[in-house]
């Protein structure tokens, strides 16, 4: 956290993903007398929302490819070190590719004689 004073007016800034306690002692002068005060700042801690952090990028195959592995341990991050927990919430097109999870992996299974794009939707949660 940091403190300004302009004019009369105190202005705290707070540091991103921080939390904890902290005790301001304000002092204040005139005619040379002075005063001092003193006030606790609580900051709660929050659940913070897992992001992305490497993004996964497009795949590109030739028809009746192999399945492809995708390793997304390193996709998907949580500041708070929660777990993050990872389900395919849409694919557009089932009939070009079947996605499934085991753990963070995701194993794309291309149909026979297939050719086309899909877009598959994958949703990260921690904390429920």
């Amino acid at each position: 956290m940091t403190a300004t004073l302009t004019d009369k007016t105190l202005k705290l800034n707070f540091q991103n993903n921080q939390h904890g306690e902290a005790m301001l002692t304000l002092l204040a002068s005139s005619n040379g007398k002075q005063v001092t005060t003193a006030f606790t700042i609580k900051v709660m801690s929050i659940d913070d929302l897992p992001i992305v952090k490497n993004p996964i990028p497009d795949v590109w195959v030739d028809e009746d490819a192999p399945a492809k592995l995708i390793d997304l341990h390193p996709v998907f991050f949580d500041a708070d070190g929660d777990p993050v927990f990872i389900t395919i919430q849409e694919n557009t097109n089932p009939n070009l590719v079947t996605p499934t999870l085991s753990e963070k992996n995701l194993t794309l299974e291309f149909l026979p004689n297939q050719h086309g794009s899909a877009c598959l939707k994958i949703l990260a949660t921690s904390n429920g």
